[in-house]
């Protein structure tokens, strides 16, 4: 099992960690950092398969209903 964390390890807000066990990925979290500015694209995670087209990405699974969590959604 390997996890990625893409934001939200010295931040708050803005939390996006990746889980890969045997090829395949949950990613838990995709939200905005609290302080994001009006050019949100920059703070968009580089996962594969985020866009679709890689079938290892399995799911995304959101903590909680808030937009540091959720935001790119």
């Amino acid at each position: 099992m390997r996890a990625c964390i893409y934001r939200g390890s010295r931040q708050i807000g803005g939390s996006c960690v990746e889980v890969e066990s045997d090829g395949q990925r949950v990613v838990v979290d995709l939200g905005l950092p609290l302080d994001a500015e009006e050019d949100k694209q920059k703070y968009l995670p580089q996962i594969p398969g985020l866009n679709g087209g890689d079938p290892s990405l399995l799911a995304i699974l959101v903590s909680h209903p808030h937009l540091d969590h959720f935001g790119w959604l």
